[in-house]
């Protein structure tokens, strides 16, 4: 059962505690879904590496191109029928992922919702170049959830007029699909990092690879955590995208159920083979925070996760307990 401990400052973003990098060592980087991305390749000769690293980077520009759902991709496209009341025409890749979302909605309580997009457009961060300045009117945010908006309809068959916004699961999604293509590619020994969120394939260098936790509230570096091969090391929280007024900070995350961003909750962080479950979960503890981590981390069957509160208190997994360094 997850227990709960007080630190004066807590968990949060990750940090890459690198393995020794030598002569077999190749890492690319590249900028990608708004953030900086890097694939480091160990122990495969320098231009096989190169090449799928460019390959990694390929497959990102494309499907951060294809799942924006502000722009004229697939999802763009996907939410334009919907608004008009028709069935999309969808590629096998993002039917499988809303169908998982769909799958996630319902697991989590509706905690994880990607049929958010139009509250994130009521408060402005579909623009990720330009913030927010200004708070939406309730009477606007309460006739979008007046609206109901969910995925299950959609999966269903039946054409909801929804904005569909995989923010909350395509980190995830992007990194198995990495992952694959790695794989296909006969690559053995790799990370994918896309902004701090990240998979471990392999060892690195006949050991595991190494993260350093660092502190939502500063720039300590609080402990060390070894992650295995195959796990992927999801983290959101209320530093990533966010505005203030007025000294008061208003971030992306929103609560499905008020459709004002979570204000209880500081960051998560969860750690599992699954990097689609990983993402979608992280969101959903945040949204539940400290009283129902207990009951989704059951349900998601999550060895490894941890919450801050506002408060600064880290409620962890006892499996993570036992793992932290």
């Amino acid at each position: 059962m997850p227990s709960t401990r007080s630190f004066t400052s807590a968990f949060a973003a990750l940090l890459l505690l690198a393995a020794c990098e030598g002569d077999t060592t190749t890492r690319h980087d590249f900028v990608a879904l708004g953030t900086t991305v890097s694939v480091t390749i160990y122990n495969a000769p320098r231009d096989r590496a190169l090449d799928a690293a460019t390959r990694i980077e390929a497959l990102l520009q494309h499907r951060g191109r294809d799942w924006y759902p502000w722009a004229d991709g697939e999802l763009a496209r996907v939410n334009a029928a919907l608004a008009s009341g028709k069935m999309p025409d969808i590629s096998a890749e993002l039917a499988t992922l809303l169908d998982e979302a769909a799958r996630l909605e319902i697991l989590t309580d509706g905690r994880f919702n990607a049929a958010l997009g139009d509250l994130q457009l009521a408060w402005g961060f579909d623009n990720i170049a330009s913030p927010p300045d200004a708070i939406p009117a309730t009477a606007t945010i309460q006739a979008i959830l007046d609206r109901g908006p969910s995925l299950r309809p959609f999966s269903n068959g039946k054409p909801e007029s929804v904005t569909i916004d995989l923010g909350g699961i395509a980190k995830g999604a992007l990194l198995a699909e990495s992952a694959q293509r790695l794989a296909e590619l006969n690559i053995e020994k790799a990370i994918v990092n896309l902004g701090g969120d990240l998979l471990v394939v392999g060892d690195v260098d006949g050991r595991p690879a190494h993260i350093g936790i660092r502190s939502p509230f500063d720039e300590t570096v609080l402990g060390g955590l070894d992650i295995r091969p195959g796990e992927a090391v999801i983290s959101s929280g209320n530093y990533e995208r966010f505005f203030e007024i007025d000294g008061k900070r208003y971030h992306h995350i929103l609560d499905p159920a008020t459709g004002f961003p979570v204000p209880h909750t500081v960051a998560v962080t969860v750690i599992h083979t699954d990097p689609v479950l990983a993402d979608a979960a992280a969101t959903a503890l945040l949204v539940g925070g400290a009283k129902n981590f207990d009951t989704l981390a059951d349900k998601l069957d999550l060895e490894y996760a941890l919450l801050i509160p506002s408060s600064g208190d880290v409620v962890l997994t006892a499996g993570l307990r036992d793992r932290l360094n």
